[in-house]
């Protein structure tokens, strides 16, 4: 155990060396050191920006999409693999939400999960008169149903981390 210990202690080293800095924070750099992070949806937008923060603070984020290709490139914007992990994925899928959360267990060093994101989100750019009732349907399934299915996969990796005392607060879901 203490060799595993030293070696994920080289790791974060490593980790805090890779990580961008991020101008205009309130929070002290390494606070998320150690803390494993899910961010749904975070290949884009709101998502990628949330997991950029995460990673600048030195949590180990994984990071969820459907587009292999443009997963593999927020990843690498993110500062590539050992920093980010992506792991594709529809939330609407149980058994896809269940493997995101183990992805981001597994690349956090398999003790819980400390922060769960759900950035994934549906939407058509239409005027309301224009959207479709499959239209709709699709935006709740990933935008509600998709959020519970990974909040609800989530909460014994989140409880782990909890049960650890590795964040003051607790688990962090948004």
């Amino acid at each position: 155990r203490t060799q595993h210990a030293a070696a994920r202690a080289e790791q974060d080293q490593l980790h805090a060396m890779s990580r961008p800095t991020i101008r205009g924070s309130v929070f002290r750099d390494d606070c998320l050191v150690g803390r494993a992070a899910l961010v749904t949806g975070g290949t884009s937008g709101i998502g990628l920006e949330i997991a950029r923060w995460l990673v600048a603070h030195g949590a180990r984020v994984t990071v969820s999409g459907r587009r292999p290709e443009v997963l593999a490139e927020a990843v690498k914007s993110l500062g590539g693999e050992g920093v980010a992990s992506g792991v594709r994925g529809d939330v609407r899928s149980v058994e896809a939400a269940q493997a995101m959360v183990e992805a981001a267990v597994a690349h956090g060093g398999g003790r819980g999960l400390d922060v769960l994101v759900n950035c994934a989100a549906g939407n058509f750019l239409a005027a309301a008169e224009q959207l479709s009732t499959n239209g709709f349907r699709t935006v709740m399934e990933i935008d509600a149903v998709g959020t519970f299915n990974v909040s609800r996969a989530a909460l014994p990796a989140l409880r782990a981390a909890a049960d650890a005392k590795r964040f003051a607060a607790g688990p962090l879901v948004l």
